[in-house]
């Protein structure tokens, strides 16, 4: 009885939106990791949001992309499927939007365009905030340091390894950092790739690739090895 009311058009109807042959860009992507592998052993935390990781090794291969441009297409594909599963209430973003959404970010590499915009300064003051996420002391101190004479010096730019790039927008906003031009810079923004092109054994930012000719400084009380081409870290 079951075979002959269900019509073979509505046992299929239901996945048509995910049946789709990808354009090949697919393959550009590393694996997706697990719920309980979102962490960060060094900020200390989980991420609550997923992050899609880039090959950069097969896409400069195929693409000659150099590493602030894989950096910044990482960023823009991290938002885009953030904003997409905003927009649609969906949890996973369909194999067809996928690929037109990751063709409109290579296009606009390739065009120049960028989601994080770089400071005119020619000194970069990255503050790492993670500490300051779980703790009203470390976000009171975050606050003070803001404040301080000694920021004037140099444009802000926050750094966190749990924060997605919209949660990083809203930190900002909601704790009024926003009104000292602070930029960010999101887990979004880490690759488990060095600037070889090569694995390595940690998700790093080399900023002397991102911020070119810039002297860069980071104020942390706590060392890190994902933090790359620093000028001098600075405990506050």
């Amino acid at each position: 009885m079951l075979s002959c009311a269900t019509t073979e058009e509505g046992m299929f109807k239901q996945d048509l939106d995910q049946v789709y042959i990808g354009s090949g860009i697919e393959k550009y992507y590393l694996s997706d990791l697990p719920d309980w592998s979102n962490f960060s052993s060094e900020a200390k935390c989980n991420r609550t949001t997923p992050i899609r990781y880039l090959n950069f090794k097969d896409m400069h291969a195929s693409y000659s992309l150099d590493y602030e441009q894989l950096i910044q297409y990482q960023l823009m594909l991290n938002r885009r499927f953030a904003d997409y599963k905003k927009s649609t209430g969906r949890k996973t973003v369909f194999l067809k939007d996928e690929s037109f959404l990751t063709f409109n970010v290579h296009q606009q590499i390739i065009g120049g365009g960028r989601d994080f915009i770089l400071p005119k300064f020619n000194r970069i003051h990255l503050v790492w905030i993670d500490f300051a996420l779980k703790s009203k002391a470390e976000l009171k101190k975050l606050t003070t340091l803001m404040r301080s004479q000694k920021m004037l010096r140099g444009h802000p730019v926050f750094v966190s390894m749990c924060l997605s790039a919209n949660e990083m927008d809203d930190f900002i906003t909601k704790n009024k950092f926003s009104e000292s031009g602070v930029k960010g810079i999101s887990q979004s923004m880490f690759t488990p790739y060095n600037t070889d092109f090569s694995l390595d054994y940690n998700y790093s930012l080399d900023v002397n690739k991102l911020f070119k000719d810039k002297a860069v400084y980071l104020y942390s009380n706590q060392k890190t090895d994902s933090i790359i081409g620093i000028k001098k870290q600075i405990k506050y």
